[in-house]
């Protein structure tokens, strides 16, 4: 039990989507893992389809190391990566909370869209049809 207990203490003590939304998940499925090196998040990567909803959703909208220190790409390199997937009309980029870029472009079938973007990898977290 003390351990679950000092599981749920680490992830509070993290800050995010994923320490907001998987408190919960992670005692139940990764009370045994740390935060160092990615334990937590590729346990809860291992047991995704039983997590809640919301900490499925925390884990797609954000990057692996989001805002510890890893290397970020700027906002030109996110334009240009985008580029060259087909986008578009680039009209907005805009660095979200840790290491997620909000991206307002068209999408290669001619659809406005707005991204939200992994700022250490590059890789496309969610699109939608922009409003």
């Amino acid at each position: 039990m003390g351990l679950v207990a000092a599981s749920v203490a680490a992830a509070q003590a993290q800050t995010g989507p994923v320490a907001n939304n998987c408190g919960a998940d992670i005692a139940k499925y990764c009370a045994n893992k740390t935060h160092y090196n990615s334990g937590v998040r590729d346990c809860l990567e291992d047991h995704k389809a039983a997590l809640s909803a919301a900490c499925r959703q925390a884990l797609e909208i954000s990057g692996r190391g989001a805002g510890m220190g890893q290397n970020m790409m700027s906002a030109d390199e996110i334009m240009m990566s985008l580029k060259e997937r087909g986008y578009t009309d680039i009209r907005k980029i805009e660095r979200e909370r840790r290491a997620t870029y909000e991206v307002k472009a068209t999408d290669p079938n001619g659809v406005r869209v707005e991204l939200y973007v992994d700022g250490v990898t590059g890789k496309i977290l969610k699109s939608e049809p922009d409003s």
